[in-house]
């Protein structure tokens, strides 16, 4: 059985552990933090419509834009999630294929 006294250190120590873990943490996080909003602030106004529907210019030129990367990227997001939920391609068009365990 437990006294009271030891009862009362490891609770004082449980919670003394946590602040410190949540100092620690705090301190690792925020640096980033940082960084992340520095780049949303100087970034955002570099953001327009133009950036998202324009392809890419060729190398040398200044300006251009991400057309060609958004749409390569969701054509694999999607396929990547047909393939993980089971469909797939046939003469008919799409179908769920059957499950095989």
């Amino acid at each position: 059985m437990e006294t009271n006294g030891n009862h009362r250190y490891r609770k004082f120590k449980n919670a003394a552990m946590n602040v410190l873990s949540v100092g620690c943490a705090v301190l690792v996080i925020s640096p980033l933090g940082f960084i992340l909003f520095y780049l949303l602030r100087q970034g955002v106004q570099a953001l327009s419509w133009e950036f998202f529907t324009k392809l890419p210019a060729p190398v040398g030129q200044t300006g251009g834009g991400m057309a060609d990367g958004l749409r390569d990227f969701s054509s694999r997001l999607i396929g990547m999630g047909k393939k993980v939920s089971g469909w797939r391609r046939s003469s008919g068009g799409w179908k769920k294929s059957a499950r095989r365990h």
